[in-house]
């Protein structure tokens, strides 16, 4: 999928099933640049869009995850998915936040983040983990 740079600003907004493989191309993509170096690129090289897919209807059937997305230019340039926790440290996690490289450095994970404490906060929470590489 080819994205266009743009300076716009994303609409925020909770993603809808048809955003599914849109968000799971741009996992994929992210997971090629952001962890080069970091995790073993054989490993890399196994993230697949149709995993990614079907990971993430499931999700949002489920309703457990309250998963946002930065639309711009008509497209999702990033994604933010979190839910509460039940023990630990941490009464809410966001489980992922990720932003397709063409459109990092623009402030949209900074975006999603803040919308994603927001909903957090008007459901009594007071403290989050962010959590991004799940391997698995």
């Amino acid at each position: 999928m080819l994205y266009t740079f743009s300076m716009g600003t994303p609409d925020i907004r909770y993603a809808r099933p048809e955003d599914t493989r849109e968000m799971a191309d741009l996992t994929v993509a992210a997971w090629q640049t952001a962890y080069s170096g970091i995790i073993d690129p054989a490993y890399v090289a196994t993230r697949k869009t149709n995993d990614y897919a079907g990971k993430f209807q499931a999700m949002l059937e489920r309703g457990e995850d309250k998963i946002l997305v930065a639309e711009l230019d008509g497209r999702v340039a990033g994604y933010a998915a979190g839910a509460p926790l039940l023990s630990g440290g941490y009464d809410c996690e966001t489980r992922g936040l990720y932003v397709h490289p063409e459109y990092q450095g623009q402030g949209i994970g900074a975006k999603l983040l803040q919308k994603m404490m927001d909903h957090f906060r008007q459901k009594g929470c007071r403290s989050m983990i962010v959590t991004t590489a799940s391997i698995g």
